[in-house]
């Protein structure tokens, strides 16, 4: 077998590592999604959730019947939407006895009259 050069050794070493590189990149890529995808999968309604640690501090006596109904009933509900935003005022329409401003002529700068 012919005896490499070093600048072939060096370039098949770096080939290598980048290969190890890539390698150690996609594995981590894959840890990630998985755990995401575990994590997304033990994770249940946030609203069932929510219910039952209200329940569980109603049972323990640290809210009373009428404070855990009414959380009950917001949470059933859902979040409250946002209010319609109002839409931008419309300008007024020009009347008959408004000037027509195309036809206006630019008027010249009040500093430039001083000057003259």
């Amino acid at each position: 077998m012919p005896e490499l050069g070093a600048e072939t050794r060096n370039l098949i070493s770096t080939m290598l590592a980048m290969a190890g590189l890539l390698a150690v990149l996609a594995v981590g890529v894959q840890i990630i999604l998985v755990y995401r995808r575990r994590l997304h999968d033990r994770s249940g309604d946030p609203r069932e959730e929510l219910a039952e640690s209200f329940r569980e501090a109603y049972e323990a006596g640290e809210i009373d019947t009428d404070e855990y109904r009414q959380i009950r009933t917001s949470i059933e509900r859902g979040p409250i939407p946002d209010p319609p935003r109002p839409s931008p005022p419309t300008p007024p329409e020009p009347g008959p006895d408004a000037p027509d401003l195309d036809d206006q002529a630019p008027r010249a700068d009040p500093a430039e009259e001083d000057s003259a």
